[in-house]
C-alpha cells in the first residue's frame, strides 16, 4: 500500500470519527433539552376565566389543559413529544417552548380552527387521580399526578410532590392554596357490620362534613369531623325524606287513599359529603360516599342501586324545589280552586328547563353491590302527567361544570352504537317510574319497545333498578335510555348538532329551521291529496315512509290508547350522511297505557273510531292523510298483520311477560310499602297481567277484523311457510314453520338463507320462483315451500 493510501485512510478515519462525535454531541444536547421540560400544572375542569386558556376547539367547547414549562436555554418543538394517561397515548399537535418559557397544551380530539395551538387527543378525569406522562420517543421526560380538584382549579409541580392550587397559565406556580380531597377509609357499599370510618386530606386546616345530603362548604349543619365516625345499621331510623307529607308531592290521590311510608318500611344507609379547608381558609373539592350496612343488594332484588345525594331543599323547597307542588302550585290554585286532581295542574315539579335542573351526586352499584362511579351531575323532574306521582321520575345530566360531561358507564350490556362498538358513555340518561305503569308492572313500556325493536328503528334500551336518595329507599324503577341528540348520534351515526327533535308537536332539540321545516311538512302532508301519486312521492321526500309505516303500525297492533293525541316523537339530522338526508323520522316512546292496560273494555272500542277522536291532533291527520294512498295503505295493513303474526303473537308475549316478570316484580311488594297508595299484587299486578294477556290473545283477529271492515277486504288469508332454515317475512325473523293471516292484497317478501327456488301455491295453483327470496301479493290462502340445492 502505498504511502498516499494510507494518508487517505488516516485522513477519512479522521473525518468519521468527528462525524460520529458530532452527531453524539449533537443527539446528547437534543436529548438534554427534551429531558429538562417539564410537566407544571394541570387544569382537569378548566371554567374558562383564564385569557391564557379560554380557547375552545372546533366544537365551541372549552377544554382540559397541561402546562408544559421549558428550563433550557434552547426553544424546543413539542411535535417530537406525547403525553400519555393510562394506556392512551397522543402526539402533542404542533407547537414550541421559548427558552425558560411555557406552553399550554390542550386537551381535545377536536382541534382549533387556529393550526398553530397545541393540543392532545387525551381526557383528563375529573373526579379521579391519574398520572399524566410526558414522553419523547420511549423516553418518559417528566409525569405530574392529578387529584381530583374544583372546578377551575390547578394541580401544580412542587418540589414536596404535587398540589392544587388556583390557576396560573403561562406563568410560574401559585404556591399551595386548596386542601386536597377527602379521602375515606373505607369504600362506599353494602357491609354486613358496622365500623369505624376515618376522613383524611392532605394540606387540611379542618375537614367539614354532612349525614343530610347538604353541601359541608354552606350547610348549618355540618360538623367537623374530630374523630372516626360510626357507620352502622339504620334501617329502623326515623324517616326523613319519606316522612314529607305526600299531599304535597302529588295530584293523583285523596285524602285518605295516600300516606308517608311507616319508618320500618324504608330501608335506610348513611350518606356522607365532607369537604377539607387549607389554612388559608379556601375549600377544596366536595368528596361523598354512601354506606349500607346489615342488607345488600339481594334484599331488594338483586338489582342495580342509584344512591342520589342531593339537599333535601333541591327536593322540597317551597320555591325552588323540584318534587313538591310548591309556590307554583300555591300561586294557581285561588286562580281555580276547582280543579281536576290530574297531572297537568301547574306545580313546581311540572316546571321544565335548565332553570329546574338542580346539582346532585350519583353513585352506581353494579346488582353485585360494586360501586362502579361517584360523579356530581344535575337532575330534573321527567314526564308528562306522571310528574304528578307520588313516586316521580328523574332525567340526569353529566355536565362539565359539574365535573364530566359524560357518565362513563355500560349501564346497559350488550347495547351497541350504530358501527357496533359498546354504548359505554352518555351525557344522560333517565330513571323512569313507568308512567301509566308505575303502580301496576312497571316494565310494560321498556318491554313493548323490546319486543318490537328487531323492526323499529328507534326504542330505548331500560332495565330494573332501585334508588335511595340521602340514603332513604326510593322504590324501583326502569333505568332506562334517554332520547337526545347524542341518542340519535350514537344510533344512526349523523353528528350530534345536527339532530332535531319534535316531542308532542314541540321543537325539544334543534334549531328554528328545523321548526320550520316540520311545520311546513306536516301542511304539505296534510292539506294535499296523498292519494294522487305526484303528492305522496313529495311526502316521501320529507318523511322516511316505512319508518312512519312501521311505528304506527305497531302503536295501532299494540292500541296505546295515549297515543297519537300524546307521546309522539320526530327527528331529522342533515348532516349527508346515510341518515343525514333531511327526512323526518320516528321514535318510541310511553307505550305502556295498552293492552287495556286500565280496563278490557278500552279495547271493545272499534281501533278507527278510536282514531277519529284524536283528529284535532295534527298527527293523527296526517296518518289519515297518507291512508288515503293505496300504497301507503297496502303496507300499513300488511305491517299491521306482520305485528300479530311475528312479533306479538300469544307465545312471544307470554315468553317476554315471564321473563320481565322475573326482573321486576319481586321488587313490587317493597315499592308498595315505600309508596302507600292502597296497591297490592293481587289488586293491581294481577289484573294487568291477565288483562294484557287476554288482550294479545284476541288481538289479530279483532285488528284485521276492523282494518277489513274499514276498507273493504274481506276475510284475512292465511298464509304458510315451511322452511328448512332460517326464515324472514317482510325484514322480520320468523319461525321456520310460519302461519299468518294477511288482508287481500298484502304483500310479502321472504327469504331463507341457502333457498334456490320457492314452490307458491294458491287457488289450487302451484307456481315455482327461483332465488333465495320470493315475493307475493296476498290474495287466497297460500302455501310456500323454499326449495334448496
Amino acid at each position: 500500500m502505498s504511502d498516499i493510501t494510507k494518508k487517505r485512510r488516516i485522513i477519512i478515519a479522521a473525518v468519521i470519527a468527528v462525524v460520529i462525535a458530532a452527531l453524539c454531541i449533537t443527539a446528547a444536547v437534543i436529548f438534554s433539552r427534551t429531558d429538562k421540560l417539564v410537566v407544571s400544572e394541570i387544569c382537569a375542569v378548566n371554567d374558562g376565566e383564564h385569557p391564557e386558556t379560554s380557547l375552545r376547539d372546533k366544537d365551541g367547547k372549552l377544554c382540559d389543559w397541561i402546562e408544559l414549562y421549558n428550563p433550557t436555554g434552547h426553544t424546543v418543538c413539542l411535535n417530537s413529544f406525547t403525553i400519555t394517561r393510562g394506556n392512551k397515548t397522543s402526539a402533542i399537535s404542533t407547537g414550541d417552548i421559548p427558552p425558560k418559557g411555557y406552553a399550554i397544551v390542550y386537551c381535545t380530539k377536536n382541534g382549533f380552527d387556529d393550526e398553530s395551538v397545541p393540543y392532545a387527543d387525551l381526557k383528563i378525569p375529573k373526579t379521579e387521580i391519574c398520572t399524566i406522562t410526558l414522553k419523547c420517543g420511549s423516553d418518559i421526560i417528566d409525569t405530574l399526578t392529578v387529584s381530583p380538584t374544583a372546578k377551575g382549579m390547578t394541580t401544580c409541580a412542587g418540589e414536596d410532590g404535587a398540589y392544587i392550587t388556583t390557576p396560573t397559565p403561562l406563568a410560574e406556580n401559585e404556591a399551595p392554596v386548596y386542601a386536597s380531597q377527602v379521602i375515606f377509609s373505607e369504600e362506599s357499599g353494602f357491609y354486613k357490620e358496622p365500623f369505624s370510618l376515618e376522613l383524611s386530606a392532605d394540606n387540611s386546616a379542618g375537614i367539614y362534613y354532612t349525614l343530610d345530603g347538604t353541601d359541608p362548604r354552606t350547610s348549618d349543619t355540618a360538623e367537623i369531623y374530630s374523630s372516626e365516625l360510626k357507620i352502622k345499621d339504620r334501617r329502623n331510623d326515623k324517616n326523613v325524606l319519606s316522612a314529607y307529607d305526600p299531599m304535597k308531592i302529588q295530584l293523583d290521590y285523596r285524602e285518605g287513599k295516600v300516606s308517608a311510608p311507616l319508618d320500618t318500611d324504608v330501608d335506610k344507609g348513611t350518606v356522607i359529603r365532607a369537604c377539607a379547608k387549607s389554612s388559608k381558609g379556601e375549600w377544596g373539592l366536595v368528596s361523598a360516599a354512601t354506606y349500607f350496612v346489615g342488607f345488600d343488594t339481594s334484599d331488594h332484588s338483586d338489582m342495580p342501586v342509584i344512591s342520589l345525594i342531593t339537599s333535601p331543599d333541591a327536593l322540597y323547597d317551597h320555591e325552588t324545589g323540584i318534587y313538591t307542588r310548591g309556590k307554583v302550585y300555591e300561586e294557581f290554585y285561588p286562580t281555580d280552586p276547582d280543579h281536576l286532581y290530574n297531572g297537568s295542574i301547574p306545580a313546581n315539579y311540572n316546571q321544565k328547563g335548565r332553570e329546574w335542573e338542580r346539582e346532585c351526586t350519583l353513585q352506581f352499584f353494579e346488582s353485585d353491590g360494586t360501586l362502579q362511579f361517584t360523579q356530581d351531575a344535575g337532575m330534573r323532574i321527567q314526564g308528562g302527567w306522571s310528574r304528578a306521582d307520588y313516586q316521580k321520575s328523574f332525567r340526569f345530566f353529566a355536565r362539565s361544570e359539574y365535573g364530566k360531561d359524560s357518565f362513563e358507564q355500560e349501564f346497559w350490556k350488550g347495547l351497541k352504537t350504530y358501527d357496533g362498538k359498546d354504548c359505554d358513555s352518555f351525557s344522560t340518561f333517565v330513571l323512569r317510574n313507568g308512567g301509566n305503569d308505575s303502580n301496576f308492572l312497571k316494565y310494560k313500556d321498556i318491554m313493548m319497545q323490546d319486543m318490537a325493536s328487531i323492526l323499529l328503528p328507534a326504542t330505548q334500551t331500560g332495565r330494573a333498578c332501585v334508588l335511595f336518595i340521602d340514603g332513604e329507599y326510593w322504590g324501583h324503577y326502569v333505568l332506562q335510555e334517554d332520547y337526545s341528540q347524542e341518542y340519535f348520534s350514537k344510533h344512526y351515526g349523523v353528528s350530534e348538532d345536527s339532530v332535531a327533535i319534535i316531542k308532542n308537536n314541540e321543537l325539544d332539540e334543534g334549531l328554528s329551521v328545523d321548526e320550520l321545516s316540520y311545520n311546513n311538512m306536516l301542511s304539505e302532508i296534510t292539506t294535499k291529496d296523498m292519494s294522487l301519486p305526484e303528492n305522496y312521492a313529495r311526502a316521501c321526500e320529507l318523511i322516511d315512509i316505512d319508518c312512519l309505516i312501521d311505528y304506527c303500525a305497531f302503536e295501532t297492533y299494540i292500541y296505546n290508547d295515549d297515543w297519537p293525541q300524546n307521546n309522539y316523537g320526530f327527528w331529522r339530522s342533515s348532516d349527508g350522511s346515510e341518515y343525514g338526508d333531511g327526512k323526518w323520522r320516528f321514535f318510541v316512546f310511553d307505550t305502556e297505557s295498552c293492552a287495556a292496560h286500565y280496563g278490557l273494555n278500552r279495547a271493545e272500542i272499534n281501533y278507527f273510531d278510536y282514531l277519529d277522536e284524536q283528529t284535532f291532533v295534527p298527527f293523527t291527520r296526517l296518518i289519515y292523510s297518507l291512508l288515503e294512498n293505496e300504497d301507503f295503505r297496502t303496507k300499513y295493513n300488511t305491517r299491521v298483520a306482520d305485528m300479530g303474526n311475528i312479533l306479538f303473537t300469544p307465545k312471544r308475549v307470554e315468553e317476554y311477560t315471564e321473563r320481565y316478570n322475573s326482573e321486576y316484580l319481586s321488587e313490587m311488594p317493597a315499592y308498595y310499602k315505600r309508596f302507600p297508595v292502597q296497591r297490592t299484587m293481587e289488586g293491581s299486578v294481577e289484573p294487568v297481567l291477565f288483562r294484557m294477556e287476554t288482550f294479545f290473545n284476541t288481538r289479530r283477529d279483532r285488528i284485521l277484523s276492523e282494518l277489513s271492515e274499514k276498507y273493504g277486504l274481506g276475510s284475512p288469508m292465511t298464509v304458510k311457510v315451511t322452511a328448512e332454515k332460517d326464515l324472514t317475512v317482510n325484514g322480520i325473523s320468523a319461525d321456520k314453520r310460519f302461519s299468518g293471516k294477511y288482508l287481500s292484497g298484502s304483500k310479502l317478501a321472504l327469504t331463507s338463507q341457502g333457498a334456490v327456488s320457492w314452490s307458491v301455491t294458491a287457488n289450487g295453483k302451484t307456481q315455482t320462483f327461483d332465488g333465495d327470496t320470493v315475493e307475493i301479493t296476498v290474495t287466497a290462502d297460500t302455501e310456500i315451500r323454499p326449495l334448496y340445492s
